[in-house]
């Protein structure tokens, strides 16, 4: 080593080869020590290949040392030596050296990841791409590395190095690929964060040279500051900064432009960060830190100096200064609280005195405001609106003259969403402004307003409608004065109008229905006796209703009788029925207890009206209701159905088929508890109704054919079948009456839903009471209905005999009594009085006897010329044996039957 030493031509390089040598020698040792000593020698002559073969290995040493420090003085050495060696002679140090070399690359302390970038950058500028063909295909790999933040770092600067040590072509061929990933949505977003790195370390490697790609790269850092995945944001940040940092001077006017337009971008992260980076730009050229805080004090406390501001202005000129800090005021009133706060830290700090510089920027200002409020984005109208009314309170009200034309012209734009924003903006101002100022100007306002509550788009009238509330609440009831009449006027259909008349119903409809949606406590008492004016708009009231609120309910009987009255008064049938559909409308819509309380009272005065015309409305009324109403007038079901009832009595068909399915709609949505809870209503309600009735011992209600009792059946079916003992007994009885109450025609559509329940219950065991009262229906219904029973013969027949052998007396009485209207109605006859018969001959018990003869005597007196000789034969053959009997009653009752069968 000493000999190679010895002809080492580079004399600086000659007085440290002892250093080498021991380095070499004791690499733990000595290394750094060596390496310290390459750093400060300053080198002048050319180095030789024999310095190279003392050098290289003490390099290729320091590279695997654990020591910070050590490797980033290998890189530095590495990239200082490659610009004064022949690039020849170091070509076979290269594949000893590049593997440290990508390691310090990817090495977690930043410092030396940038000098082992800058090593990398210096050797490829010396060799050439030729000797690194494997070097950029490596840093691509690590540029787009999911696991790592730190190698796609250390990858981003070692590839910024390496282009530009490959020169400006290579920049160009590179740009193109690098802005297009960096942003490209469908790539991972760890893709999208190593392409964005270039962006930090491209200005740092090429300095002056990157300034023709400053505004090419700012619209994808704009859009990284948006991305959804936060370490994106946080190197398009990090990139942000570096250009500004770097170029703030020299390119204000490529990349200021962008970061305007990202003030106003739809997207709230690019408004950030724009916000970010303008401010980061404004405190550079301003002079300021920016750093200072401002989270704790006034809003209108500013930090800013004069100097400063001229200096932006310098800078940028007037008409961009301008734009750029109306951008910045506007993002004060922005909907996204992170852009508030940094525009209003970034004004602060910027301005000195916020109404002065308001009033220089005032017209760039408003030129925005328009803009906004006219764009499509609801947002930017917001925002627009809200810094209308924060201008209002830092100027104060002297520039209502300024504002209030410009508004107003803005109604007449053909764009719907300028017209939104101008309400938007009317009702920021008006809460900004005092009573007085409102009053003074109400003569533009108010006009302006009407024509925005009329306007064709729904959220225009929207708009309009929350500016109203604002105008209200300033001036009182001068708003309702001038405001609720003219939609009112704007309301009345003219026949003979065009089309448009009719669009200004409808708009002028919307508009005070959503008035009443915001102020329905004031508005409804205006308006409730304008519209029940004849003629009455029920529409309207419908619509009104809908949104009235808590409010509604002490209008209700004058809004109720107006409707009733116009309804019942209307002549055209399709006219009259568009109206009732309007009330049903208004009626559903009221849900709290005092307005349904109002809605039954109401109607039943009407229910009871002397005119037909009054009742009907109140009958189709009340069924439209618990139709379209059902679960809101649970309270009120008994007094329903007790009026629905009592109608069944009227004189007109279309009445009595109204109340009966206005019954039926109650009773089929009730479950089993609420059926048997009803009975006893029902059968006083029943009662009432009969004792009213023009027709004794006829409910014509109930007589409609193919309806009959129907509407209340369930009732008594429910009961009959399920309830307790009492409400089975109840219920039979309940079921008489209403059999009593109707007629054979009418009952035809029930006889399955009767005879069911009644034989299934007389078959099982009941008390005494349940079985009387079931026999005494079933007696009446088969009375009433009689042949048409015919299929239910087979079960009825031997029900009605088992019966004959029930314990209790007045159970086989009532069983004798319907085996009677049985008989009436059978075919075949003679096995009935065989099974008397029978009956008689094997019950010794003279009381069971006594039954059996009452029973042969009504079927005797009932059908008994239809019975064959032979069967006559036997009856008196067996009333021969039962003569005989020590029984008075029996040797009487026996008797009459053979008087009865003598009259035959």
């Amino acid at each position: 080593m000493k000999q190679i030493g010895s002809v080492i031509k580079n004399p600086e390089i000659q007085a440290i080869v002892p250093v080498l040598l021991d380095a070499l020698q004791e690499p733990t040792k000595k290394t750094q020590t060596s390496l310290q000593t390459l750093i400060q020698t300053r080198f002048v002559h050319f180095i030789d290949a024999p310095s190279l073969a003392l050098i290289i290995p003490v390099i290729e040493r320091a590279f695997l040392n654990r020591s910070t420090e050590t490797r980033k003085m290998a890189a530095q050495i590495i990239g200082n030596i490659y610009s004064l060696t022949d690039s020849k002679d170091l070509a076979p140090y290269l594949p000893s050296i590049l593997p440290g070399l990508k390691t310090s690359l990817l090495d977690p302390v930043p410092e030396v990841r940038a000098v082992s970038a800058h090593a990398l950058g210096s050797m490829v500028r010396a060799m050439g791409e030729e000797a690194f063909q494997e070097i950029v295909p490596w840093l691509m790999e690590h540029l787009v590395l999911e696991s790592s933040p730190v190698d796609r770092s250390g990858a981003a600067q070692g590839l910024s190095e390496v282009i530009f040590g490959l020169g400006a072509d290579r920049l160009e061929k590179s740009m193109k690929e690098i802005i297009d990933r960096s942003q490209q949505l469908d790539l991972a977003a760890h893709v999208r964060d190593g392409y964005m790195m270039m962006f930090i370390y491209l200005p740092i490697s090429f300095g002056d040279k990157f300034i023709p790609y400053v505004g090419k790269i700012i619209p994808p850092i704009l859009k990284g500051l948006a991305d959804e995945a936060e370490f994106v944001r946080d190197t398009a940040l990090k990139a942000g900064q570096r250009i500004i940092n770097s170029y703030a001077e020299t390119a204000i006017s490529l990349f200021v432009p962008e970061l305007e337009q990202g003030l106003f971008d739809d997207n709230w992260r690019i408004r950030y960060s724009s916000v970010l980076l303008l401010g980061e730009l404004l405190f550079k050229v301003s002079g300021v830190t920016g750093k200072a805080t401002t989270e704790s004090v006034d809003e209108d406390d500013n930090f800013g100096t004069e100097h400063g501001l001229q200096s932006v202005t310098h800078s940028l000129g007037r008409e961009r200064r301008d734009r750029v800090l109306s951008g910045l005021y506007m993002g004060r009133s922005d909907i996204a609280a992170t852009v508030r706060q940094s525009a209003l830290h970034v004004w602060k700090t910027i301005i000195s005195n916020t109404p002065r510089t308001l009033r220089e920027i005032l017209q760039t200002l408003f030129t925005l405001l328009l803009g906004c409020l006219a764009n499509a984005n609801f947002d930017k109208r917001q925002i627009a609106a809200r810094t209308l009314g924060d201008i209002v309170r830092k100027l104060g009200e002297r520039v209502l003259p300024e504002i209030i034309p410009i508004l107003e012209r803005g109604l007449d734009s053909s764009e719907s969403d300028q017209r939104q924003g101008v309400c938007i903006g009317l009702s920021e101002i008006m809460t900004a402004c005092s009573r007085d100022y409102i009053i003074a100007f109400s003569s533009t306002i108010i006009p302006t307003v009407r024509r925005a509550l009329l306007d064709p788009l729904a959220d225009v009238r929207q708009s309009a409608a929350k500016t109203f509330e604002n105008l209200h609440s300033s001036i009182g009831s001068q708003a309702l004065d001038e405001i609720l009449p003219y939609l009112l006027n704007a309301m009345q259909k003219d026949p003979n109008s065009p089309d448009t008349a009719d669009d200004r119903h409808e708009y002028a409809l919307d508009a005070l229905q959503r008035i009443m949606q915001l102020k329905h406590r004031v508005v409804l008492p205006y308006l409730v006796p304008y519209l029940i004016k004849p003629p009455v708009d029920i529409k309207a009231l419908a619509s009104l209703t809908l949104v009235a609120g808590d409010g509604l309910a002490k209008h209700l009987p004058r809004i109720i009788q107006a409707v009733v009255i116009h309804i019942a008064e209307e002549k055209d049938s399709d006219v009259k029925q568009q109206h009732i559909y309007y009330a049903e409308q208004l009626l559903c819509s009221v849900t709290d207890v005092e307005g349904l309380s109002v809605i039954i009272r109401e109607l039943e005065e009407f229910s009871r009206s002397p005119k037909v015309n009054v009742r009907l409305v109140a009958a189709n009324l009340f069924l439209s209701f618990c139709k379209q109403a059902k679960g809101t007038y649970q309270q009120y079901i008994d007094d329903i159905l007790r009026i629905n009832i009592n109608l069944l009595n009227d004189e007109n068909e279309q009445i009595l088929n109204t109340a009966w399915d206005c019954v039926d709609v109650i009773i089929k949505d009730m479950d089993q508890l609420e059926l048997q809870k009803r009975l006893p209503i029902v059968r006083q309600a029943l009662r009432v109704a009969q004792s009213n009735s023009r027709e004794r011992g006829r409910l014509i209600g109930l007589c409609i054919p193919k309806k009959g009792i129907g509407c209340i059946l369930p009732i008594y079916k429910e009961c009959i079948l399920n309830g307790p003992p009492d409400l089975r007994e109840s219920g039979a009885n309940g079921l008489n009456e209403a059999i009593n109450l109707s007629d054979a025609e009418a009952l035809k559509s029930s006889i399955m839903n009767v005879t069911g329940p009644l034989i299934r219950v007389l078959g099982e065991r009941f008390s005494t009471d349940i079985k009387v009262a079931i026999l005494e229906t079933l007696t009446t219904f088969m009375g009433k209905v009689g042949t048409q029973l015919k299929p239910f013969l087979p079960q009825l027949q031997p029900t009605l005999l088992k019966g004959l052998n029930d314990p209790a007396r007045l159970v086989r009485v009532k069983a004798g009594n319907a085996l009677g209207y049985l008989s009436q109605i059978h075919i075949r006859i003679d096995p009935i009085f065989v099974e008397l018969l029978n009956g008689l001959k094997s019950n010794d018990d003279p009381s069971f006897k006594e039954t059996y003869l009452l029973a042969l005597k009504t079927c005797l007196t009932a059908v008994g010329s239809k019975i064959s000789d032979e069967t006559k034969k036997q009856v008196e053959q067996t009333l021969i044996i039962c003569q005989t009997n020590d029984n008075d009653l029996v040797r009487q009752l026996t008797s009459n039957c053979k008087d009865t069968l003598s009259s035959l």
